[in-house]
């Protein structure tokens, strides 16, 4: 088997193949699902209570301060590709000339209001809601997920989350006083939206997990001019019913793997036959035979360990065309056993006379045809004019 192999590596000049390299020991690799999570913190106010709080008299920022709770990460949790640590980082959000930080570069990811709006409308649509206790009291966050795959086939999931329940922040990080929920305001135009947004420069820092999860704590310095170039808009709050209201949005971003598990690489295996012309070029078998397809498998495992013959194989016997022969006798049978790649193969045929295009063929049919049933008829209407020519004779 591995003499008649070697052979057949011999004959590349006349066949393409692709495989039975040496290798080292095929080991099984490890597939994660890479996990995305984006964090949404919008703070929704009265307009005329951000107006009120920013004094003209006073110069200084009015500074906010919000703390709210998410699931804690797996403790299985890692890095994701290429990554030393699990990605953490605020997504900076833009809208004109604001900006969330104070420079572009120290942004690792930017997103403008309309794309965010537009996610967290996406979200509303179809939200899963979890309750929770956190520091005695009721709360909940809703999410959203979507699947995907990754450049290398390995599964992605994206998963949005929105707060609920907050609490105001002191300067020394504490929690204040409680918070509502967030004002449901994803039935108002995205276009609205952003144009009732302003930005604030805003951090948000994600902070270690405590009983099982981790608190968010949002601070942002609001300056009469960021306000003054918001539209508000009209949104119901409970109590007051319609108010003129503005948003400071606010984004964060994680990035990790988990649920790892070890996937042994499958291969492919085929064998291309074909039909050699005088130039050299090969056409497909079925043009000449339509059930001299090609072989086709996939699925096949590899060698568990350098040269230890335990990969899948065939010995795969070659088609038999009528009036074509093999140009390589050998490949009568053509035998493969997988090591760790795909195997290709082609087998190629030599005919007694080389094979017509099976559409010119039938064009030259309907041609003899035509011509010859106008010939038959021309003849017949010759002769018939010379028996009547002849008769008038007589």
């Amino acid at each position: 088997m591995k003499t008649k192999l070697f052979k057949r590596i011999g004959l590349l000049g006349l066949s393409t193949l692709a495989a039975f390299t040496l290798t080292s020991n095929v080991k099984a690799e490890e597939q994660c699902t890479t996990y995305k999570n984006y964090y949404y913190f919008s703070e929704i106010n009265w307009a005329q209570g951000v107006s009120n709080n920013l004094d003209s008299s006073n110069p200084n920022p009015w500074e906010r301060g919000h703390a709210s709770y998410f699931p804690a990460l797996p403790s299985t949790a890692k890095a994701a590709k290429g990554e030393d640590a699990i990605k953490k980082y605020e997504v900076c959000l833009q809208n004109g000339d604001q900006l969330s930080k104070e420079s572009a570069a120290s942004c690792n990811e930017t997103w403008d209001l309309t794309k965010y709006y537009n996610r967290e409308v996406w979200l509303a649509q179809d939200p899963t809601t979890e309750q929770f206790t956190i520091n005695n009291n009721q709360s909940s966050y809703t999410y959203r997920s979507e699947n995907s795959t990754d450049n290398d086939g390995d599964p992605v999931v994206t998963t949005y989350y929105r707060h609920g329940m907050w609490f105001t922040v002191d300067e020394n990080d504490n929690n204040e006083n409680q918070g509502g929920a967030s004002v449901v305001y994803t039935g108002v135009p995205v276009e609205s939206l952003v144009a009732g947004s302003f930005i604030p420069l805003t951090n948000v820092d994600i902070q270690d997990p405590q009983n099982g999860y981790m608190r968010a704590v949002v601070t942002r310095s609001v300056t009469r001019e960021r306000f003054s170039t918001a539209t508000p808009f009209e949104v119901y709050w409970e109590g007051t019913g319609n108010t003129e209201s503005v948003l400071t949005p606010a984004l964060y971003y994680i990035e990790y793997q988990d649920d790892c598990h070890e996937v042994t690489p499958t291969y492919s295996a085929k064998i291309h036959y074909c039909i050699e012309k005088s130039d050299g070029t090969c056409i497909p078998a079925t043009d000449v035979d339509k059930d001299a397809k090609d072989y086709s498998k996939t699925g096949l495992k590899g060698e568990t360990k350098k040269d230890a013959n335990d990969g899948d194989g065939d010995d795969v016997k070659s088609h038999t065309i009528k009036n074509c022969k093999l140009k390589n006798a050998k490949d009568e049978t053509v035998s493969y056993k997988i090591k760790d790649d795909n195997f290709s193969y082609e087998v190629r045929y030599v005919c007694d006379e080389a094979p017509a295009n099976p559409k010119t063929g039938i064009a030259l049919i309907i041609t003899a045809w035509v011509v010859g049933l106008g010939a038959l008829g021309y003849s017949a209407y010759y002769f018939m004019n010379v028996r009547k020519e002849e008769n008038a004779e007589l």
